[in-house]
């Protein structure tokens, strides 16, 4: 099942004071993406103290996708340029079963790194979801 769906299904909120769905935000397709940091409670400031204190704790999330596709390069062990289909089927599959494609752009920047197409590469992922549906299933 799709995180949207289950994420739909169950109501789950925006914890501000709004209660903002969150589906309708997985659902977004935003081109950047800005934490703000801004607290929503008067007196909160945890927000405030964390990127003061430990700035070393606030990810970019692009350099954890860059760092996810060095591993599925390194799991198949050769280039993406020398990749036959199977070893970047593998690749996807690893980036996919380690939440690579929650990241906002994530499948452009993998087919593009991959030498492929969009298509190419959600019929990539459609085959591993079935490939593990048909062992589990």
């Amino acid at each position: 099942m799709e995180l949207n769906k289950l994420v739909c299904d169950a109501g789950i909120l925006g914890a501000g004071g709004a209660g903002f769905p969150t589906h309708v935000k997985i659902n977004c397709k935003a081109e950047i993406v800005l934490a703000n940091g801004a607290e929503c409670e008067p007196y909160l400031t945890s927000d405030y103290r964390l990127m003061l204190e430990e700035p070393e704790k606030i990810i970019n999330v692009n350099d954890v996708l860059d760092e996810l596709i060095q591993q599925s390069v390194a799991l198949v062990g050769k280039p993406a340029a020398l990749m036959n289909k199977d070893d970047k089927v593998r690749a996807i599959r690893f980036l996919s079963d380690a939440g690579a494609f929650l990241v906002t752009k994530s499948g452009d920047k993998v087919a593009k790194y991959f030498g492929i197409s969009k298509y190419t590469l959600y019929s990539y992922i459609d085959a591993n979801k079935q490939q593990e549906e048909k062992k589990h299933g």
